[in-house]
């Protein structure tokens, strides 16, 4: 989630009210957008082209929270910024 906007000109607008920005991070790297206006209005509602997925070394990687979401305790899925040790594969 992000409060505001990538425009600093444009954050005194958001104060206090809905995010600017919702991005859903998926387990297979796909990403979704949606744009809000600060009353909730959806104004942009988009997924992210294959070459802009969150890819494991992106800068976003470390900052994607992954305890929130559909498997928050990581019993379907392994933590995706781990690497997987060779010793198990």
């Amino acid at each position: 989630m992000q409060q505001f906007t990538d425009c600093p000109y444009e954050n005194w607008r958001y104060e206090g009210k809905h995010p600017a920005m919702v991005i859903f991070y998926f387990w297979d790297g796909r990403v979704r957008q949606l744009g809000y206006e600060p009353d909730g209005t959806v104004y942009d509602n988009f997924w992210w082209p294959a070459p802009d997925r969150l890819k494991p070394g992106d800068a976003a990687w470390w900052m994607v929270d992954f305890t929130h979401g559909s498997d928050p305790t990581f019993q379907h899925h392994a933590d995706p910024r781990k690497k997987p040790n060779p010793r198990n594969a």
